[in-house]
C-alpha cells in the first residue's frame, strides 16, 4: 500500500480513514499501520523514560499521543521535573493571582478584568444585541400570530400539519411515496454514500448471516405491529421490568440455518409480543421448539 493508493482508496472526504474501508482493500492492516505508511513514520515511543511501550495511537488525523497511558503521564519524571520548575518559577497560586492583580492595577486601574471599561462595554453590547434580537422576534410573532412565541399560537399545529402535508405531496410527486426516504433509489443512494464515507460496513464485507438478519429486520419494520396482542405493553426492561418485547416465533437464527426466506421470518404471522425476561431466556431458539 503506497501513499498514492491510500489517497485514492482509503481517505474519506473528511480526511479520515476507517477500518471497514481498510478491510475492503487490505484487511491485514490497521488504521495505525496506514498512518505510519502515509506519513513515513515509525510508532512513537512513550515519553516516560521508565516505559518501553509505544505512545497511544489516537486516530489517522491526530496520530500518536505523548504517553501510552494516564499512569505513565502522571509518573513521567520529565513531566514532574517540569511542573516543579514551573511552580518554583511562578510561585504558588496565591502569588500568581496577586501578580495578576498588580498588573491589572498598573494597566487599567482595576484588580478584576471584568471591571475594565472596554471589557464591560463589550459584554453589555453583546447582551443588548441578544435582548434586541429576542425583542424583535417576539414582536414579529405577536404581529403575525398574536403570541410572543409562535409555538404557543392556536395556528401552530394547523400550520405544522399544512407543512407536513405539503412535504408529503411533494415527495409523492417526485418519489412516489409520502416520505422520500422510503424510495428505493433514495435508500440505495443513502446507503452508498454512508459506505463510501465509512459510516457503515458494505454488504461485501458482511457475513451471510448479517445480510440475512438485516433483510428480516427491514421486513419486520414494515409490518403493522399494532395488530399484535400486548403491543401496548411494549417497552424497555430498564424502565419497566414487566414490559414486552417483539419476538420472531421462528427465530432469525433458525430461519438462516434452515434457509427460510427473510419475507417469511419477518412477516406479521411469525411475530408476537413476549415479556422481556421470557424472550431473553428463549435467546436464539424458536418459540415452537420451547413452548
Amino acid at each position: 500500500m503506497t501513499k498514492q493508493k491510500i489517497d485514492e482508496l482509503l481517505i474519506t472526504k473528511q480526511g479520515s480513514v476507517t477500518q471497514p474501508r481498510i478491510n475492503k482493500y487490505c484487511p491485514e492492516l490497521t488504521i495505525e499501520d496506514i498512518y505510519c505508511i502515509y506519513n513515513s513514520v515509525k510508532p512513537t515511543k512513550c515519553l516516560n523514560a521508565n516505559c518501553n511501550k509505544n505512545a497511544i495511537f489516537r486516530n489517522f488525523k491526530e496520530g500518536y499521543g505523548i504517553y501510552c497511558s494516564v499512569k505513565c503521564s502522571s509518573t513521567c519524571p520529565l513531566r514532574i521535573a517540569k511542573e516543579k520548575e514551573t511552580s518554583l518559577k511562578n510561585g504558588s497560586k496565591a502569588i500568581t493571582v496577586a501578580k495578576s492583580k498588580i498588573t491589572l492595577m498598573k494597566k487599567y486601574g482595576v484588580t478584576n478584568a471584568w471591571n475594565i471599561e472596554d471589557v464591560e462595554k463589550k459584554r453589555l453590547s453583546i447582551l443588548q444585541g441578544t435582548e434586541e434580537w429576542k425583542h424583535k422576534r417576539e414582536q414579529t410573532n405577536i404581529e403575525r400570530f398574536g403570541y410572543v412565541s409562535y409555538a404557543g399560537s392556536e395556528n401552530y399545529y394547523d400550520n405544522f400539519d399544512k407543512i407536513m402535508n405539503k412535504t408529503k405531496e411533494t415527495d409523492i410527486k417526485l418519489y412516489g411515496v409520502e416520505y422520500h426516504s422510503q424510495n428505493e433509489e433514495v435508500k440505495k443512494k443513502q446507503k452508498e454514500t454512508k459506505e463510501n464515507n465509512g459510516y457503515i460496513t458494505p454488504d461485501s464485507l458482511k457475513s451471510e448471516f448479517e445480510i440475512y438478519r438485516n433483510k428480516v429486520r427491514a421486513i419486520t419494520e414494515k409490518q403493522n405491529l399494532t395488530d399484535l396482542p400486548n403491543y401496548n405493553r411494549r417497552g424497555r426492561i430498564d424502565t419497566d421490568p414487566d414490559s414486552y418485547q417483539l419476538d420472531h416465533k421462528i427465530s432469525i437464527f433458525h430461519g438462516f440455518l434452515y434457509r427460510i426466506s427473510p419475507e417469511e421470518i419477518g412477516n406479521i404471522d411469525n411475530l408476537q409480543m413476549l415479556p422481556h425476561k421470557l424472550n431473553r431466556s428463549k435467546s436464539i431458539n424458536s418459540w415452537s421448539l420451547i413452548k
